[in-house]
């Protein structure tokens, strides 16, 4: 069986581990050059706030954040949240599905407050929202995704 995370302390080290475990493993790769970090998390809720920069690099001719930047951050603060609850090594996702709700702005952070509804010994289903600043009330994107639950 997975070593799941028992409390909040064990919760934000097995995501803080998941960060740096993917920057080490590819020093050039998307999460690098992502920059997440850990904002927060709730234990008893079985939810985690991760939050990403948003820069120059990610944006649309509109000028606010491609939409397919907000997906590479939901998927991958969704994937990082199940690494955290599941304590284990991968978490692949197998379906994202995403809502875009407004613009994203560049040039202040994003966070993504995500919950896992239900963590199986092989799959995870999670659902996120995005926000900016301290609106966290009002929601830019949101998205669901199925995990894959995969042993190191």
């Amino acid at each position: 069986m997975y070593p799941y995370a028992k409390n909040a302390e064990e919760l934000r080290a097995n995501i803080e581990e998941a960060i740096r475990d993917a920057t080490d493993l590819a020093p050039d790769g998307m999460v690098a050059r992502l920059t997440p970090r850990f904002f927060s998390c709730d234990y008893p809720q079985k939810s985690v706030c991760l939050e990403y920069p948003s820069e120059p690099w990610m944006r649309n001719p509109a000028g606010g954040m491609h939409g397919g930047m907000i997906a590479t951050v939901f998927d991958n603060a969704m994937c990082t949240a199940v690494r955290g609850f599941a304590g284990i090594g991968d978490s692949p996702t197998v379906n994202l599905q995403i809502s875009y709700i407004r613009p994203v702005r560049i040039g202040v952070p994003v966070r993504i407050r995500v919950r896992v509804s239900g963590l199986g010994r092989t799959i995870a289903h999670v659902s996120a929202e995005l926000w900016q600043g301290e609106a966290e009330t009002r929601v830019l994107a949101s998205a669901s995704s199925t995990v894959f639950v995969a042993v190191r």
